[in-house]
């Protein structure tokens, strides 16, 4: 698959888990004790997904730029990391915020360590593509 293809998908994908965060976010701001996880998800998918745009961008205008610099392996690890990470997000939302009932369930998903999990593994790929945005602006 080609570098503008995964950034297309994974920029669809953090679009829809900003929808559903922001969803939820406005659920648990209803909540006294909200915990802060879904302010959390909603600020790490943005950020994510300025930085997949500024990589579309980069190689939309330059197709070629990531194989030129040797960043292939850097494209790997952080669109295709993202990718993965953000359907699985992706998952999870669509799993407890599809029914009807989301907001009674709202409170099991937040104890859910798998969300934690795949939000702490998202900011490492986004480190990752924090690094890639550095070098395609070089």
């Amino acid at each position: 698959m080609n570098p503008l293809s995964i950034i297309t998908i994974a920029v669809g994908f953090s679009a829809n888990i900003i929808r559903a965060a922001a969803a939820v976010k406005d659920a648990v701001d209803e909540f006294k004790d909200a915990p802060a996880v879904a302010r959390d998800i909603e600020d790490e998918i943005r950020t994510v997904q300025a930085a997949l745009r500024r990589v579309g961008v980069a190689t939309q205008r330059d197709s070629g730029v990531i194989w030129r610099f040797q960043l292939d392996d850097v494209l790997s690890l952080s669109v295709e990391g993202c990718e993965s990470l953000l359907r699985q997000i992706d998952n999870e939302f669509d799993a407890h915020f599809s029914r009807a009932d989301w907001r009674a369930r709202l409170s099991m998903c937040w104890n859910s360590e798998e969300i934690r999990r795949l939000l702490r593994s998202l900011g490492t790929r986004k480190a990752s593509l924090m690094l890639l945005v550095q070098a395609l602006n070089l």
